[in-house]
């Protein structure tokens, strides 16, 4: 509610929220919002700078040409992926719509933001590799973490098939460097040789593997972006 001029006791009283049902709003409204942030900000919005909790980071401002694609595949392809995991795999702990589309869009901004994308020399070409990959980064690790293992193996076919190519041929087993134009990149490229110390308690020993890469990346970088983590 923008005021309280014609409100109720009973708006009042729920501090002016106003609470639409999932099912009659749908997702759509906040993937059209979510997309404006890659735009150039307004004044009211500037307004924000400074206060990490209202302005988040400094924006990245994309082309429109890098937006048309993003739209595309935020607005056009994501329902797809949605629809595809509701009905045709099995989630141990089922999701919401909506859930599955956050978390999608907060690994997005994980890998495009002005930490790691520079604008002043990327071209359009790079921009939509970057892009393109980062957004099929983020399909798989924001909707396709909740799935089975059956599930998964299942979802990571739909990925090649409907996607042409663009997937990596192991999707769970690669990652995208922003920095180094959007490229796909194995994690075991991140894996450290483990190394052993007597002096260290058996206990607290940590064996560097494929998952705690993999998961300390997303834990690591969804927090700096200010997102909540759950993991399971």
């Amino acid at each position: 509610v923008q005021d309280l001029e014609v409100a109720s006791p009973a708006t009042v009283s729920r501090v002016g929220i106003v609470f639409v049902a999932p099912s009659q709003l749908g997702y759509l409204p906040y993937l059209h919002s979510w997309i404006l942030r890659y735009t150039e900000p307004t004044k009211d919005e500037k307004k924000g700078d400074g206060d990490p909790l209202v302005a988040e980071k400094e924006v990245l401002v994309l082309p429109d040409s890098v937006l048309k694609q993003l739209k595309y595949l935020f607005v056009d392809y994501l329902p797809t992926v949605i629809n595809f995991i509701h009905n045709r795999c099995i989630e141990p702990i089922p999701t919401a719509d909506i859930q599955i589309v956050t978390s999608v869009c907060n690994i997005f901004e994980t890998l495009v933001n002005v930490e790691n994308v520079d604008i002043t020399t990327s071209d359009i070409k790079e921009l939509n590799t970057i892009c393109k990959n980062a957004f099929v980064f983020s399909i798989i690790w924001g909707a396709g973490v909740s799935l089975d293992t059956g599930s998964k193996s299942k979802f990571a076919q739909f990925l090649r098939e409907t996607l042409k190519g663009k997937a990596p041929p192991d999707p769970y087993g690669a990652f995208v460097d922003a920095k180094q134009g959007g490229v796909f990149k194995s994690w075991d490229t991140l894996v450290d040789a483990f190394e052993y110390k007597s002096d260290v308690p058996f206990f607290s020993m940590v064996v560097p593997t494929r998952d705690t890469v993999r998961y300390s990346w997303l834990l690591r970088n969804l927090l700096h972006r200010l997102k909540p983590v759950f993991f399971t």
